[in-house]
């Protein structure tokens, strides 16, 4: 994971956040039950295939995650790194 990207998190007032209604989170619990109730998540193979993509994303975004994790939470860039993204990206592709 290189660390030459220049993803930069921006904050965001509180004003600005748009909070889902109950209704988009009913409508957003039922679409996931239904595709989950399908089976479409049930082979080895696509649940291999979403934790690549986790571990692709993780590792292409790592500073964003980096940027938002020092801001949130003061944590240190390093530890960001060792501790939450390669570990994860490690853990996803040895599932």
């Amino acid at each position: 994971m290189s660390s030459d990207l220049n993803t930069k998190v921006t904050p965001i007032a509180p004003s600005d956040l748009t909070l889902s209604t109950t209704q988009e989170i009913d409508e957003a619990y039922a679409r996931l039950s239904k595709t989950f109730a399908s089976g479409v998540t049930r082979p080895l193979a696509y649940r291999r295939a979403q934790l690549l993509q986790l571990a692709r994303m993780l590792q292409d975004n790592h500073t964003a995650f980096e940027d938002a994790l020092l801001a949130d939470l003061n944590k240190p860039r390093m530890e960001t790194t060792v501790a939450e993204v390669a570990h994860l990206v490690t853990s996803a592709l040895n599932a």
